[in-house]
């Protein structure tokens, strides 16, 4: 019973400390041990249980949300190493259209992409070989 409702179960003259020759009464808001019912058990185990499940289920996200940014963070260190292979090389290997030159005399495969040479190599066995139209 809280004090506000003790309060209206007492005529003003009782609220006031009563005192007599062996006692003293008054309504005061204390702690005390409460036994649970059957049925307060119950609800209590509904709610651990709950609570159980809303914790698992809070584990789960955190760990699809810990490996979600793992692999973003695992991207980029890709990222990072490749562009520093490119930079200590001084170099990247790219694709690209470029106009073959085969020269027999010299042996050698020069390819030109914007009129800049952009690769030399020796003619190999393939290069000597014609190619027939369809």
């Amino acid at each position: 019973m809280t004090n506000k409702k003790a309060e209206k179960l007492l005529t003003p003259e009782d609220r006031q400390l009563k005192t007599t020759h062996n006692e003293t009464r008054r309504i005061e808001n204390i702690s005390y041990k409460h036994e649970y019912t059957d049925e307060e058990k119950l609800l209590k185990g509904d709610m651990q249980a709950q609570l159980q499940m809303d914790k698992n289920a809070l584990e789960e996200e955190k760990k699809t949300i810990t490996n979600e940014f793992k692999t973003k963070i695992d991207e980029k260190e890709t990222q990072i190493n490749k562009v520093a292979r490119e930079l200590n090389g001084g170099f990247e290997m790219r694709n690209g259209d470029c106009e073959v030159i085969r020269d027999f005399e010299q042996g050698k495969k020069r390819a030109y992409l914007n009129g800049k040479m952009v690769k030399e190599e020796a003619l190999q066995a393939s290069d000597y070989q014609t190619s027939m139209p369809l």
